[in-house]
């Protein structure tokens, strides 16, 4: 806690100094939520168990600078009571067409995960899609450590390309644990000039639609799953539709051989209606497939979930300073026959205070 005090008021003098530093501002989010869930059991013939909880779901605060074609942002998340850094990378736009950035950042991969801002989101928590991308490459909170290259040729075209380190947790020549290799037992990796490979292409065709593809590559060395992504985003002024997809393909040992792959994808689709400026009512149905090349029958699960959830924003001329947030989730998943895990349903309220 004293990390996350120290931090809020380093950040706090820095932001002083603005009108000395060119434009530079500080930020901050928290959401705090209660939950109740109960289970019930496979045939949900009875309830077996209720729980009932309170949470902070995340704490920041960050600082972001400009100027000219310079441009930096860092934050930090104290949710669980020490300071953990998020963001922390520098950037030039170099010319009309033409952004880099480096350090610890949100590169390219599924839009679902971090890409997509977290006082944004459609309902309480992530899809599942963008999840389950974070935990099979990058990590957990979808920053990684590298560079990031963005073309855009047009307002209707942009390209994408990355080289990282597969992750967030190590500086640079150290492999991720990811990856296969320990780096307790072996420190270095003489792999040359090989970085973890990351690449991006979005377009917005039309008013109010734009979709995406990323592809990355898997490396032998660092993070050795390899993923797809593709989105497609389009909203009008009365309702918005999303459809994310993921798919991962998981190297085993044998690098030269097939035997151990293990190939996972899903999808989530998310429909929204503003009933008025200051609610929306959204639903979602996602679903993932652990291993496409088995069935459940075999030891496979599938994990769907169906969500609905209403959003009250107290400011309509700024939407996401101030949100309450309530969702339902019924989550139902295909185990194998000798499985028995029951289903629980999930009820949550948010509360989101944004300053930006």
């Amino acid at each position: 806690m004293k990390k996350v005090v120290l931090l809020t008021t380093v950040l706090f003098l820095v932001s002083l100094a603005g009108p000395a530093m060119a434009d530079s501002s500080m930020f901050g989010l928290v959401q705090t939520w209660l939950s109740y869930t109960a289970y019930t059991d496979a045939d949900d013939s009875e309830l077996d168990a209720t729980q009932l909880a309170f949470g902070i779901k995340r704490v920041r605060i960050g600082w972001k600078y400009s100027d000219g074609p310079f441009f930096a942002k860092f934050q930090g998340d104290g949710a669980k009571g020490d300071l953990k850094i998020l963001d922390g990378f520098v950037g030039m736009k170099v010319n009309d067409m033409v952004t880099v950035k480096m350090g610890r950042l949100v590169g390219v991969g599924s839009q679902a995960g971090a890409l997509t801002g977290a006082p944004k989101l459609d309902l309480i928590e992530r899809s599942i899609v963008g999840k389950k991308w974070g935990a099979g490459t990058v990590g957990g909170d979808y920053r990684t450590i590298g560079a990031v290259a963005t073309v855009t040729p047009s307002d209707m075209f942009k390209l994408a390309v990355q080289l990282h380190n597969g992750g967030g947790d190590h500086p640079g020549l150290l492999p991720s644990n990811s990856g296969g290799v320990d780096y307790t037992e072996s420190p270095l990796v003489n792999d040359g000039f090989n970085p973890q490979m990351d690449f991006g292409v979005y377009a917005a065709p039309m008013d109010g639609l734009k979709v995406g593809f990323t592809y990355g590559l898997p490396n032998e060395n660092l993070n050795t799953t390899g993923s797809m992504t593709a989105f497609a985003y389009f909203k009008m002024p009365a309702f918005y539709f999303k459809f994310d997809y993921t798919s991962l393909d998981a190297r085993g040992d044998d690098w030269d051989g097939d035997d151990d792959d293990v190939a996972s994808m899903g999808y989530a689709a998310t429909l929204g209606y503003h009933v008025s400026d200051q609610m929306t009512v959204a639903g979602r149905y996602e679903t993932w497939d652990g291993n496409t090349d088995v069935s459940a029958d075999d030891g496979d699960y599938a994990q769907t979930n169906v969500t609905v959830g209403l959003n009250y924003f107290f400011n309509p001329d700024a939407k996401y300073d101030q949100v309450l947030k309530f969702a339902f989730t019924r989550r139902m998943d295909e185990m194998p026959d000798d499985v028995d895990i029951v289903d629980p349903n999930l009820f949550q309220i948010m509360w989101q205070i944004w300053v930006h």
